[in-house]
C-alpha cells in the first residue's frame, strides 16, 4: 500500500445536518421558531415578544452564532435608476407639420 498525502476526511470539523435549538436561550428559541418554522415577519415577532424589530434582529443574529451557523450579512443592493437622456432632435423633425 502506498501512503497518500491527502488530508483525511475525519480531520475536518463535521457540520451538523440538524441544528440543535437546545443551546439557545428561551427568547432566542421563541424568535427562531416564529421566524423559521412559522415564517413570521420580524415586525410580527417584535409585537408578539414585546420588543423592537432591532432587538429581534439581534436575538436572531446571536442565535445563529450560538447554533454554529455563519454570521448572516445582508447588503441591500439598490438598483441604480437610469437617468433620462436628452438627445438632440433635428429641427426638420420639430417643424415638419407646421408648414
Amino acid at each position: 500500500m502506498t501512503k497518500t498525502n491527502s488530508p483525511s476526511i475525519s480531520a475536518s470539523k463535521p457540520t451538523p445536518s440538524v441544528i440543535s435549538l437546545k443551546e439557545l436561550t428561551v427568547k432566542q428559541r421563541q424568535a427562531w421558531k416564529m421566524r423559521y418554522h412559522y415564517n413570521w415577519r420580524m415586525k410580527r415577532i417584535a409585537l408578539r415578544m414585546g420588543v423592537t424589530v432591532d432587538a429581534v434582529s439581534k436575538i436572531l443574529r446571536r442565535a445563529h452564532l450560538k447554533a454554529g451557523l455563519p454570521r448572516r450579512t445582508y447588503i441591500r443592493i439598490i438598483p441604480i435608476q437610469p437617468r433620462s437622456i436628452r438627445r438632440p432632435v433635428p429641427l426638420s423633425n420639430v417643424f415638419e407639420g407646421t408648414i
